[in-house]
């Protein structure tokens, strides 16, 4: 994948709490933190630190029918050996408020439904894109609804490229049932999400000395 631009399918992380409250948000070695809403990831070394993102801007959401005002700040971690990459988004909505996504709605779902890391709810899906070069990509993302009025949205998503040329990506996530070199590309794809994606207690992380990013 030449261009990590065309993956960038969500918007990403914003400040909110309560007047006076310090935020820390940032990457420290392969660990990403937030302190609000409260998230600690640990990345596989080999996933790069490549960019952030910060905006605030009039915008129709992915998962709103109206244009609403949010800010977010994004997070992007690249590995181009094993062309894989992290994204890490958190969206405040600055009117209304945020509802669960169904993330059984996207296209070229393969499966859905929601896991719990650290007591917190997250909704996800594993699915298939195609890139601009026209390869299949494997995508697994997590959601969650935070912030005491569910005015902010925690969007964590990793994904691989197959390799594999993709005409249509909704063929490739179908023949999984019956093909199986895909079924097994599929599972090492969940397993090495597991591996290079964990979420941990941002207790474990000393941020006492850290610059808010």
């Amino acid at each position: 994948m030449k261009n990590w631009g065309v993956l960038l399918l969500v918007l990403v992380i914003v400040a909110g709490g309560c007047a006076g409250t310090r935020i820390q948000r940032g990457v420290q070695g392969n660990y990403f933190y937030s302190t609000i809403p409260e998230l600690a990831l640990d990345l596989d070394p080999r996933l790069e630190y490549i960019n952030k993102e910060a905006s605030s801007e009039w915008n129709s959401f992915l998962y709103t029918e109206r244009g609403t005002r949010h800010s977010y700040d994004r997070y992007m971690f690249a590995d181009p050996f094993a062309q894989a990459l992290v994204i890490v988004s958190i969206i405040k909505i600055n009117e209304g408020y945020w509802s669960a996504p169904d993330m059984s709605k996207m296209k070229n779902v393969i499966s859905s439904g929601y896991e719990k890391h650290l007591g917190s709810r997250y909704n996800f899906s594993v699915r298939v894109e195609k890139d601009e070069n026209g390869e299949c990509l494997l995508v697994k993302e997590y959601m969650r609804v935070s912030g005491g009025l569910g005015d902010i949205l925690v969007d964590v998503i990793y994904l691989e490229s197959t390799k594999d040329n993709c005409q249509n990506p909704d063929d490739w996530g179908l023949a999984v049932t019956h093909d199986p070199q895909k079924k097994q590309r599929l599972q090492e794809f969940l397993e090495n999400t597991e591996k290079k994606l964990q979420f941990i207690d941002i207790k474990s992380l000393n941020l006492a000395n850290n610059r808010t990013s």
